[in-house]
């Protein structure tokens, strides 16, 4: 806690996952003890813990994740039970362009007025995405075609062929180990 004030001379908006998820009662506690904003949910995954945590007061927002917590449909129902307790919803999107595209058409459905925009370069999905995902004066545009808006083309396919090394993880930055060694 004496760590958020000391971090950067910015005004701090929100902590997101500052805890981790097996200890819900923890943000509770660190709710109390902050100023910015407590958020998380983005790796919950099914909607009653979502809904289970908006209905006890985890959060200030929740974080749901299309690709994690079941589908668009599971994210509509966080939308409809965080609306009914008041509690704000900013969608999660920080997978490929599918799961990415999920989360946002779940947004646009269920109102959401805030979503995660991920910034860093992936070439394979901004192939994917094409001009799908358009911001005009700081607002995302609701696609306009038709499905999620990503096209994964045979040419694609062949540019960016399946490679089993490539492993994301949170816990190691040990490049070019065998997958088997994360599992």
């Amino acid at each position: 806690v004496k760590a958020v004030g000391s971090l950067t001379e910015r005004n701090i908006v929100f902590l997101e996952e500052a805890i981790g998820p097996a200890n819900p009662e923890e943000f509770k506690a660190l709710r109390d003890c902050v100023t910015p904003k407590i958020c998380g949910g983005e790796i919950i995954t099914t909607p009653k813990e979502m809904i289970d945590r908006i209905n006890n007061d985890i959060y200030d927002f929740v974080q749901p994740d299309a690709s994690v917590i079941g589908g668009i449909g599971a994210v509509m129902k966080v939308f409809s039970a965080a609306k009914q307790r008041g509690t704000e919803v900013v969608v999660h999107a920080w997978g490929g362009p599918v799961a990415i595209m999920a989360s946002y058409h779940a947004a646009f459905a269920g109102g959401g007025s805030l979503v995660e925009y991920p910034m860093l370069s992936f070439p394979l999905g901004d192939e994917m995405l094409g001009d799908t995902l358009k911001i005009s004066g700081g607002h995302l545009k609701r696609p306009d075609g038709p499905g999620l808006g990503v096209n994964l083309s045979e040419n694609i396919e062949k540019r960016y062929p399946f490679d089993e090394t490539a492993v994301y993880s949170c816990k190691t930055l040990e490049w070019n180990k065998s997958p088997e060694t994360y599992w």
